[in-house]
């Protein structure tokens, strides 16, 4: 298992809705916490999807190894 842990910027939007600033930086604590609680139970986290497949598909060729 591989965590993709992206940040929310400002003014994206979710389910339609534009994201504010008091918004995004609760979302943004959010995230940093489970990137906290990743760490600390050591589950490998990346900052993009793409990266976080490219993982996955590297800790599958080693396990086949």
């Amino acid at each position: 298992m591989v965590l993709s842990i992206e940040d929310v910027e400002l003014g994206a939007e979710i389910g339609g809705a534009a994201i504010g600033k008091a918004e995004m930086k609760d979302l943004n604590r959010m995230r940093s916490y489970l990137r906290d609680v990743a760490t600390r139970h050591a589950v490998p986290f990346t900052s993009s999807v793409e990266e976080a497949v490219r993982v996955c598909l590297q800790k599958m060729e080693q396990a086949r190894a």
